[in-house]
């Protein structure tokens, strides 16, 4: 797919190919960066607190009668999910931290932000019948279910 890299060389004179040290961080790990694994974390970070704050969002939008306030809760409720899947892989699996990181963000995407997506599309029809009274019908329109259908 790149270039390969002879181990019995030394890794500095080996040119490096950008995508094979995505697809492969020990790749760039053994050329001496420790950068790879410094910005998959920040990704991961990111990824996590941007899915977390969808889902606060949603569960607000869904929440609004007061008898519904426990809905308010599922974003933690995920985030547990998530957080539980994560360290039962990196425990019960021998997993460095680079293949670590790729299990947590898969995970994150499926525990997080698929779940919180759904909430906000299910939050946002809700407040269709609120954005007409609001007399925003190109915004109501928009948050209709299937999307061509016309109000």
């Amino acid at each position: 797919m790149g270039v390969q890299l002879d181990y019995a060389a030394s890794p500095r004179d080996q040119p490096i190919n950008c995508l094979q040290c995505h697809v492969d961080p020990g790749v760039a790990r053994e050329a001496g960066s420790d950068w790879v694994v410094l910005l998959d974390t920040l990704k991961l970070v990111f990824g996590v607190v941007s899915s977390l704050s969808l889902g606060f969002f949603a569960a607000r939008l869904l929440a609004e009668p007061p008898a519904r306030r426990r809905l308010s809760l599922l974003p933690l409720l995920f985030l547990a999910v998530w957080l539980l899947l994560s360290a039962s892989g990196r425990m019960l699996a021998t997993l460095s931290a680079d293949q670590w990181l790729s299990l947590a963000s898969v995970l994150a995407r499926y525990c997080l932000l698929l779940p919180a997506s759904l909430l906000a599309a299910l939050g946002l029809l809700r407040e269709r019948e609120r954005l007409q009274t609001m007399d925003v019908p190109t915004l109501a329109s928009s948050c209709s279910w299937p999307p061509w259908r016309s109000s």
